[in-house]
């Protein structure tokens, strides 16, 4: 039961850190420069519930919604970039000089620690943690596709890149749910596991 509590309590702190993140990109998008972004995602957003609603043209094909997919991700490159910054930024640098705690976690009282007791979290192992906790290497792979490859590559690519990065997801929580210390696929690779700061301080 204190297993599932803890579960629980990572989920939830995960929930309002990628709230937080959405708020922060929210007010990246008032800036004039990635203005243009937000009515292009509009646009786009419009034209994709139209057609699945049926009220478009009528004459759209799988080839010209291709197109118009890869046109509106390679006008919105910058915006996704900049968005995968202030992820990593959030998750790997702030958590770490707040000793394993994000806003989410300092809410929920948990906080990452390295596994071996004693030990100092180590800067570059809990960068890669939250790196691949949060499948921000996959982003990049395929923000990197997106700049250099043609349409009919990307899409390719695209759909290796997502299966890999969706196979990792569920590594991580498969590792989560079955093992028994509850460390997930990125803490075993980084030694960090998550202790609950209640618990810790009633013993």
């Amino acid at each position: 039961m204190e297993g599932d509590y803890m579960k629980l309590k990572r989920i939830g702190a995960y929930f309002i850190d990628v709230f937080i993140i959405a708020i922060i990109s929210s007010f990246i998008s008032l800036i004039p420069i990635f203005g243009e972004n937000a009515k292009k995602n509009e646009e786009f957003s419009n034209y994709v519930l139209n057609e699945i609603l049926g009220t478009g043209s009528g004459e759209i094909n799988e080839e010209e919604i291709k197109d118009k997919t890869y046109e509106y991700e390679k006008d919105t490159i910058m915006s996704s970039i900049l968005s995968l910054g202030v992820t990593v930024a959030y998750f790997g640098v702030y958590g770490y000089f707040f000793k394993g705690q994000t806003l989410g976690k300092k809410v929920l009282k948990i906080q990452i620690v390295p596994n071996n007791d004693g030990e100092e979290l180590n800067p570059g192992l809990f960068m890669l943690r939250e790196i691949i906790k949060n499948n921000s290497i996959f982003e990049l792979a395929n923000l990197i596709v997106l700049s250099v490859c043609s349409k009919s590559l990307y899409f390719s690519l695209n759909g290796i890149i997502s299966t890999a990065g969706d196979i990792v997801l569920l590594l991580i929580i498969g590792t989560m749910i079955f093992r028994d210390d509850e460390r997930g696929l990125h803490d075993v690779i980084c030694k960090t596991k998550v202790i609950d700061l209640k618990e810790e301080n009633s013993n």
